[in-house]
């Protein structure tokens, strides 16, 4: 079974139902040149997306076929990968402890947990899965502000901010704008890194979901992302009961 990671914001998103959509760049085979083709049948749906040079469609320079298929098919389940540690990894009923399910103050106090990285996480050790609900193929930037919202972008501040923090009290999330996903609000270096107190160094937020999807695509996949507008595979999904396929 295949597994997907995601950043700790957009874990939450998915487990809460607010993320159902999810976008891959199209990654190029490793001998290739040229551009994307994408193919389509007669029906004008997507069947392959191929990497092509000027003069012979869909080969690379050694007249191999370069069909790039997406990473997940409609209907596969797909575990989510995090940072976890193992309880009790020789036994029959594997466990663990998972670093989403801590509180700050916990992991402020235990800074020397060494949790295992979430990339290489197995499947048994997993809480959630999602399932593949459709795959299709756009440039980055056609993603529009409903699939932007989609996507799992926060507002900058939550209901909980807005109802206790002085100075939010008496307004809603939207008031504030959507998260910028580059802004520096956590200061420090290595363990003692936080989220800094300073009112400062906290607001920083974009107008609309698709510009806070933006600054969230150049975080997770380097900057210039947003300004190349590459291909992206877009799948939908669905999360589904929490519990262990194994």
């Amino acid at each position: 079974m295949k597994g997907k990671y995601f950043i700790e914001p957009l874990f939450h998103a998915v487990i809460e139902g607010r993320k159902t959509m999810m976008r891959e760049v199209v990654k190029p085979p490793k001998k290739a040149y040229g551009g994307i083709v994408v193919v389509k049948n007669h029906t004008g749906d997507i069947i392959d997306v191929c990497w092509a040079d000027e003069h012979e469609r869909f080969s690379d320079e050694n007249g191999n076929n370069n069909v790039i298929k997406p990473c997940y098919k409609v209907g596969e389940t797909v575990y989510l990968k995090e940072p976890y540690f193992e309880d009790y990894p020789f036994t029959d009923h594997a466990t663990a402890t998972y670093k989403y399910n801590m509180k700050r103050e916990f992991l402020e106090k235990k800074p020397l947990i060494k949790w295992k990285t979430p990339i290489t996480m197995p499947s048994k050790y997993a809480r959630y899965f999602i399932e593949i609900t459709s795959v299709c193929v756009e440039k980055l930037q056609d993603i529009s502000e409903l699939d932007a919202i989609a996507e799992g972008v926060d507002f900058l501040f939550t209901e909980e901010e807005c109802k206790t923090t002085v100075g939010l009290i008496g307004t809603k999330p939207s008031d504030h704008g959507y998260r910028n996903y580059l802004w520096h609000g956590l200061v420090g270096n290595g363990i003692t890194r936080k989220q800094s107190n300073n009112w400062d160094y906290q607001y920083s937020s974009y107008a609309s979901a698709k510009d806070s999807y933006s600054s969230l695509m150049e975080k997770i996949n380097g900057s210039g992302t947003w300004d190349a507008n590459p291909f992206v595979w877009t799948y939908e999904f669905k999360i589904e009961n929490k519990y262990n396929k194994k």
